[in-house]
Formats: C-alpha cells, sequence, structure tokens
C-alpha cells in the first residue's frame, strides 16, 4: 500500500509538472511540440476545443487501443496518467506566465521533461502518442523511438498551417530541448570522474597519497604495456568533478610524468559506491 500510493504521488506531480509546462508556458504562445498536448494546441486555435477536452478524448482512444493490442500491462501503466493529465490541463488556468516566447520554451521544456522523465523513471506514462509507437513496433518491428519521432514530426508540422513558420521553429526547439534534459535525466543525476593512473615509479606513493589526502578508495589493476609487453599497475578512484583539480595536485606533487586519464560516469552505486568519502 505504501508502494502504491508513493508511486500515485509521483505520477501526480509528473502529471502536474507536465500541464503547468502546457498551460503556463507553451500553449500561450502557440507552441504544439508534438503529443497529444500538442494536438490539443492545434485544435483549441483551429476549432475552439479546450486542450483538456481533446487530450481526454484522444487518450481514452490511445487507452482502448493500448488494451486490445499491447496487452493490460501496457493499459494499467498507462491509465492513471492518461486520465490525470486531462484533469490537469482542466485545473491549471492557461496563463502567459512570461512574455518572452524563447523563454516560455526553455522554461516550458525544461518542466515538461522533467515530468516525462520522473514518469519514465517509474515505468509509468501519461498516455497519448507514447502508445502508437509500441503498436508500430510490436506488429511492425519499428524502433519505438523513431515511431515517436514520425508521430511527433507530423504533430509539429501542422504548427505551419495553424499557427506559421516562427512557431514551427519554435516547436523543433522545444523537441530538441525536451530530447536533450531528457537524455541527460535519464543517464543519470550521479555524475562523477573516474580517474586512471599509471606511473613508472611513484605508483605506490600515488595509491597512498590518494588515500591519505583524498579519503577515496583505490582500485588496482595489473596491466602490460601493448608495445613493450611490461608489467605495470594502474589506479582507479571515483571521486566528484570539484575533486578532480585536487587530485591532479596530489599526482604532479608525486611524479609529473604520471599518464592520467579521466572520463565522465553516469552514475555510481552499489559495491561501496552509494557514494561515500572514506571513514
Amino acid at each position: 500500500m505504501k508502494h502504491l500510493v508513493k508511486q500515485f504521488l509521483l505520477v501526480a506531480v509528473s502529471i502536474t509538472l507536465i500541464g503547468a509546462s502546457i498551460n503556463l508556458f507553451l500553449a500561450p504562445h502557440h507552441i504544439a511540440a508534438g503529443g497529444v498536448t500538442g494536438i490539443g494546441i492545434l485544435a483549441e486555435q483551429a476549432l475552439g476545443i479546450p486542450i483538456a477536452m481533446t487530450v481526454l478524448v484522444l487518450n481514452v482512444i490511445m487507452l482502448i487501443l493500448a488494451f486490445i493490442f499491447l496487452g493490460r500491462a501496457v493499459f494499467v501503466r498507462s491509465f492513471l496518467g492518461s486520465l490525470l493529465l486531462p484533469l490537469s490541463l482542466a485545473v491549471i488556468p492557461e496563463v502567459m506566465l512570461a512574455q518572452d516566447r524563447l523563454l516560455s520554451v526553455i522554461f516550458g521544456s525544461m518542466i515538461f521533461a522533467i515530468g516525462v522523465a520522473i514518469l519514465y523513471r517509474i515505468e509509468a506514462s501519461s498516455g497519448g502518442t507514447t502508445i502508437p509507437p509500441l503498436i508500430l513496433k510490436k506488429y511492425f518491428n519499428l524502433n519505438t523511438s523513431l515511431g515517436l519521432f514520425l508521430v511527433d514530426s507530423i504533430i509539429v508540422i501542422f504548427n505551419i498551417f495553424i499557427f506559421g513558420v516562427e512557431e514551427f521553429l519554435f516547436a523543433i526547439l522545444s523537441l530538441i530541448l525536451v530530447a536533450i534534459i531528457m537524455n541527460y535525466l535519464e543517464t543519470g543525476l550521479k555524475k562523477r570522474k573516474a580517474v586512471m593512473i599509471m606511473s613508472d615509479h611513484k605508483i605506490e606513493e600515488i595509491k597512498e597519497g590518494l588515500l591519505e589526502e583524498m579519503g577515496r578508495g583505490v582500485t588496482v589493476f595489473n596491466v602490460s604495456g601493448g608495445y613493450s609487453g611490461s608489467e605495470k599497475t594502474m589506479l582507479m578512484v571515483v571521486l566528484e568533478t570539484r575533486e578532480y583539480q585536487t587530485i591532479l595536485k596530489v599526482i604532479n606533487s608525486l611524479d609529473k610524468k604520471a599518464f592520467v586519464i579521466a572520463y565522465t560516469v553516469s552514475e555510481v552505486h552499489g559495491l561501496g559506491f552509494s557514494y561515500h568519502t572514506i571513514e
């Protein structure tokens, strides 16, 4: 029961964010950036139908299609979000919060992406145009990302006929921003630096220096040179990005010729990496 309540609250929060992004930022500036909400924005301008009504009708149709073609599991995951989204759009007033269109597109897209990312994290859905790509994947083996791109592209193109070229370009910008932000959120917010270190003569001193000065655990690898075939020791340490310059100072103070490779890892967890300094 506790888990279900938590899931419901997360879905409610994410749907509220999506509704706010549409009614407070995108819809007032006539930016229809895909999805059933994009169709709703287009329908409101062309036919005078409220966005919430259009989204409700389309989501109900998509739920029926999901139940018929995709089965009960997808239907259940999409049911709550599909009904809460039109409710959110009906409750949140359509107000132009920011007069600047570019600013509205940026913040609207950010809030929208956060809402959708929360849904993806808990394997939920707001229904709508996420359903057809799943059907195309199941019956025609079409990649879901490509299917969603095609559906959203068709909706975005209609901006040209309903609103104009400028709104069409802003809709494309919104799609790009949402994709970038969601990719960042989905690959993890716990980004760290992984640093690989090799030294010909000071590897033990560097290891001790990292353990003492940085308070970080060190992993030791036995490696061999591809050209010389000589056996060497390589160290790996995972740390906060802000600590990178400090670790370089430690290494350079012991061996200025040490070979260092640093790269960004998207997330660190498990095996003691949950992620605390050494006590």
